[in-house]
């Protein structure tokens, strides 16, 4: 995949296998159905993107690109609180 560095973050990540994409891509995908539910285009971009194939991921990265700034700054928030709160556990070691 040739993302930019600014886009190697969750899913579009490039030293993840292909079960921990298919995982981040699930943990989005719930971010999303709770907040704009599964008819949004978005939802499905993501849903496609778990077959791993590459067009599927560069769809759903023009998809993103699309979603309205402030729907996807509280979308990256929720996903980086994720991650925040796991790497605090792992240094509590928890």
């Amino acid at each position: 995949m040739n993302a930019a560095p600014i886009d190697n973050w969750g899913p579009f990540a490039a030293a993840i296998g292909a079960a921990e994409r298919l995982a981040r891509l699930r943990a989005l995908r719930a971010f999303l159905q709770d907040t704009h539910g599964t008819a949004h285009p978005l939802y499905r971009a993501i849903y496609f993107a778990e077959s791993n194939e590459p067009e599927d991921l560069a769809a759903l990265s023009l998809e993103l690109e699309r979603f309205p700034a402030l729907d996807r700054r509280k979308l990256l928030a929720r996903w980086a609180a994720m991650f925040a709160f796991k790497a605090q556990r792992d240094a509590e070691g928890r």
